[in-house]
């Protein structure tokens, strides 16, 4: 066994009167070792390329205008496919997007404030917004739903959008 090489150990237990009792009639252990063929390409290739072509780019937001606020802001909705699952409020100051407050349900139900985000010259907003509200997870703060949702319908009743109403997934049961 090298250096590098990965070692796993499992053995059957079962637990009496608070006490683990070990089986050792049924240990097993692996050895699975590094491939240095395989770390040669990871090197070569860079392991984030390798892990982008693997996983994809994760979660993509679709990030659609709402409308303007009475004081200039701008409410957008954030989307996955076609399920409304956030709301952001932003004001354009110069080559900079400043996002005041958002809040996303899903896939973790998150909320973030005062961010800074350039914008080039004719980059349209909504495709800035959707490229970097990924980062924005990076520094949000992980929050209940409910604390969430009353964030992304405050937001919407600011442009006298309809608020989000709470999804409501049964699991199918099977007859018997």
């Amino acid at each position: 066994v090298d250096k590098g090489d990965v070692v796993r150990i499992r053995i059957d237990y079962q637990i009496e009167g608070g006490k683990i009792i070990w089986d050792p009639s049924r240990l097993s252990i692996e050895v699975f070792r590094r491939d240095k063929e395989i770390d040669n390409i990871v090197r070569s290739l860079g392991g984030a390329i390798l892990w982008q072509e693997a996983f994809g780019k994760g979660v993509e937001y679709q990030v659609v205008k709402l409308g303007e606020t009475l004081d200039g802001d701008l409410v957008y909705t954030l989307k996955l496919g076609d399920e409304e699952v956030g709301s952001l409020v932003v004001t354009r100051l110069d080559n900079e997007l400043f996002i005041k407050k958002g809040a996303i349900l899903h896939p973790s139900p998150m909320v973030f404030e005062r961010l800074r985000i350039s914008i080039q010259e004719g980059e349209s907003p909504e495709s800035v917004l959707a490229q970097k509200i990924l980062e924005a997870q990076k520094i949000g703060r992980h929050v209940a739903e409910e604390e969430a949702r009353k964030i992304v319908n405050y937001l919407r009743e600011r442009v006298m959008t309809p608020p989000l109403e709470r999804k409501v997934y049964e699991e199918s049961q099977e007859e018997s």
